[in-house]
């Protein structure tokens, strides 16, 4: 199941940005994920619905950070049971610990459940992207297969080679109903961005 961020979309794919909407990581205008393909997609398998900004006001993904410009937390309304969450995600501006942000689950009885995007593990940046730690050229690669897969690949106008990967995370408590998924930010500035979201039974 899909989920539409659209309205919470705060973020350019692209390097454009707008009044209030930065563009893509706060990077060079021609550093992007212009390309990357919008609507109802499937990557690596997974099903996902990506908010265009060409439509949405310049607005194509969710991110968080502690950098002007972005919000410290969004949440994302759920209202229903999920066995396992699927993130289209990527990170910008990493720390020395390499944590991205971190992904709260909220559940109804207003238990929480914390898992943390970590950069090499199961988020990447968007340079470059390879699973194999040894492929030429490639660096920044999350290291959890088959949890973690690289869903698009593509060019920016800077680099001929920027992707996005998404990670299955177990949900710890599928016997609980999700109030809301909330994307906080890491406190040393990494800018953590979340362009699509899929709930699955498992």
């Amino acid at each position: 199941a899909p989920v539409d961020l659209a309205p919470l979309a705060n973020m350019d794919l692209g390097g454009q940005g707008a009044p209030g909407v930065p563009g893509w990581m706060a990077a060079m205008p021609d550093d992007h994920l212009a390309n990357l393909p919008t609507g109802r997609q499937t990557f690596a398998g997974v099903p996902f619905l990506v908010a265009d900004p060409a439509a949405n006001g310049r607005r194509g993904a969710v991110a968080v950070s502690r950098r002007a410009g972005f919000p410290e937390r969004v949440s994302i309304p759920v209202g229903r049971k999920a066995g396992s969450l699927y993130l289209l995600h990527s990170v910008g501006n990493a720390g020395n610990l390499k944590v991205a942000g971190a992904i709260r689950l909220v559940y109804e009885d207003g238990s929480e459940a914390t898992q943390y995007a970590v950069q090499d593990r199961n988020v990447s940046g968007w340079w470059y992207p390879a699973l194999e730690p040894s492929w030429p050229g490639g660096y920044g690669s999350p290291r959890l297969p088959p949890f973690v897969k690289l869903a698009w690949r593509g060019r920016s106008d800077a680099c001929p080679n920027v992707g996005i990967y998404w990670y299955g995370l177990d949900n710890p408590h599928p016997e609980r109903a999700i109030r809301s998924i909330d994307l906080v930010a890491a406190g040393d500035g990494a800018i953590y961005a979340v362009a699509g979201l899929t709930l699955a039974d498992q």
